[in-house]
């Protein structure tokens, strides 16, 4: 009589493997990239005189009316820097790796990863630091009953309601930019949240589906793209258990994203300066008989104007 030990050995499975790989990153979308041709460089901002009224009525045969009607109001600037990962793999790893572990492969898409993680960590700590907005006053900071989870919240209350929230944020970058935004960053956790507010069902129920067919909110509500992003990142000590932390925290962000920033004037919240995209390397390390493989870009983001943004900061306690 055999036994399984004696008929079959096991072996790896060749059309099957486990492998975690985070949410939805937004990163390019609130952030997009531009390509630079330097490093470093500086840009202009044009001042706001065409918002002024000005008298522009001419009798006959008087002079027009001359105005300054337009001037450079700074140049910031920005400066790139260099985002760089790598892992080596060893002969004897792609010698005796079983299908379908492929080392060269996964070493290049794990690091990858490592740095999109990492892009999105820094937008987020940026986007939704309070700090970003202290020019424009574009923030408001909620606790207690006024936060959308809290037991006590008053979905209906004129002041605290999420629509009503959403509202003071449209019109806080309407008023500094004269355009509507067009873009709300709800985290998976903030999302699940609103999708279950009394007031917001009943907004949507009877234009969009979406909640009723998969659970999740429309891709657009109060007239912005809805932004859903779910990364997390492991917030422990290293060596420590995983510990799973959202990136975007509980926070809403409301803000004015240009559909095509890559124009020589333009208004928008944030961008990427890219010198050089992201790329993969490979080299020999003869010594340690590994190939290195390394990803790289070379970007900065930044805030080009606060102005287009507002931060409903702690919208739920986390």
């Amino acid at each position: 009589m055999s036994n399984r030990g004696t008929i079959h050995i096991d072996q790896a499975l060749t059309n099957f493997s486990l492998k975690h790989s985070n949410g939805a990153l937004i990163a390019d979308l609130i952030m997009p990239r531009i390509d630079v041709a330097k490093d470093s460089d500086a840009y202009f901002v044009y001042g706001r005189q065409d918002f002024r009224t000005t008298r522009d009525l001419r009798a006959e045969k008087a002079d027009t009316n001359f105005i300054d009607s337009w001037k450079i109001e700074s140049t910031p600037t920005y400066r790139c820097e260099e985002r760089a990962l790598a892992d080596l793999v060893s002969d004897r790893e792609r010698r005796n790796a079983d299908a379908p572990l492929a080392p060269d492969f996964d070493v290049a898409e794990n690091l990858t990863n490592m740095l999109m993680l990492n892009r999105e960590k820094r937008a987020a700590d940026m986007l939704c630091d309070p700090a970003t907005f202290a020019a424009s006053g574009n923030f408001i900071e909620l606790s207690g009953s006024r936060q959308w989870n809290d037991a006590s919240f008053d979905s209906d209350s004129k002041e605290d309601a999420i629509e009503s929230r959403i509202d003071a944020a449209k019109e806080a970058v309407r008023g500094s930019i004269g355009r509507e935004p067009n873009v709300v960053v709800i985290p998976a956790a903030v999302a699940k949240c609103v999708k279950r507010d009394p007031a917001v069902r009943e907004l949507i129920k009877y234009t969009d589906n979406t909640l009723l067919v998969n659970g999740d909110l429309p891709p657009a509500l109060w007239n912005l793209r809805v932004l859903i992003p779910g990364a997390v990142f492991d917030s422990a000590e290293e060596g420590q258990p995983f510990s799973a932390s959202d990136v975007w925290g509980g926070n809403v962000l409301v803000a004015y994203v240009a559909p095509n920033p890559r124009t020589p004037r333009t208004m928008t919240f944030g961008l990427t300066f890219q010198s050089q995209p992201r790329q993969v390397a490979k080299w020999r390390e003869d010594g340690r008989k590994s190939d290195a493989v390394e990803v790289s870009e070379i970007i900065v983001e930044k805030v080009v104007s606060e102005y287009c943004g507002y931060l409903i900061k702690d919208a739920i306690a986390m």
